[in-house]
């Protein structure tokens, strides 16, 4: 039987991964971002606060010769639909871009659908370590929102803000090597005393972050990659 010690120190060895090191990566299709303003697929991985890594499993076919049955896999069946949360801006812009998007899967107006390659598009899911290096990323092909799920407004909410749920479909996923996005926005800059440049609303946001829960009383999302 291992020992208690025996397990603390493996633990050690390999270490642990922390749910709120993400990073997703999305960009609208073109007639979704011709209205939106720039840098908008920075914002929402910004306002992101939960998402699930897709799962996936075989569709299996009952095989007999004689004795117990086998089970064959004869193809890859995947969960097909993800929820991503999104803290909603004075704005309202990251409701508003999926009614939008909605739009462009079928014409509210004229009731006809569009073109399946004008609303889907790909993104992306990076997982991070401690150290904000990027660890594992799942790409998601084929994504287009296919529910915008209700926002519960009371007057007893005061010391909470308003979240969007999106319920995406998507056809398949795959696990991808693709370096995690570097923001362009401005930011300010100063020298640490070792000489390397670092950025200063990096790890204000990182501190803004980890300090969400204990100002929100929900959990607080972290990217490894902000700027």
């Amino acid at each position: 039987m291992t020992s208690i010690n025996e397990i603390q120190s493996r633990i050690s060895q390999y270490g642990v991964t922390r749910p709120n090191r993400f990073q997703v990566e999305m960009t609208p299709p073109p007639k979704v971002r011709t209205l939106l303003p720039p840098l908008f697929a920075e914002r929402l991985a910004i306002q992101c606060e939960t998402v699930q890594l897709p799962g996936k499993s075989f569709s299996t076919q009952p095989h007999r010769i004689y004795g117990p049955i086998r089970k064959f896999p004869y193809t890859p069946t995947f969960t097909n639909s993800l929820d991503l949360a999104f803290r909603i801006g004075t704005d309202y812009k990251e409701r508003s871009v999926f009614d939008v998007w909605q739009n462009v899967v079928m014409n509210q107006e004229t009731n006809m659908f569009g073109y399946y390659e004008d609303y889907v598009v790909d993104f992306v899911i990076h997982q991070f370590n401690e150290a904000d290096e990027r660890i594992y990323s799942v790409k998601l092909f084929e994504v287009w929102p296919e529910a915008i799920l209700p926002i519960e407004l009371s007057a007893e909410s005061r010391d909470t803000y308003n979240r969007q749920t999106i319920t995406f479909a998507f056809r398949y996923w795959a696990e991808t090597n693709e370096v995690p996005l570097t923001f362009t926005s401005t930011v300010s800059q100063k020298k640490a005393e070792d000489g390397k440049i670092i950025t200063v609303l990096k790890q204000s946001a990182f501190a803004f972050f980890d300090q969400l829960p204990r100002i929100t009383g929900s959990g607080g999302t972290l990217f490894g990659s902000i700027l």
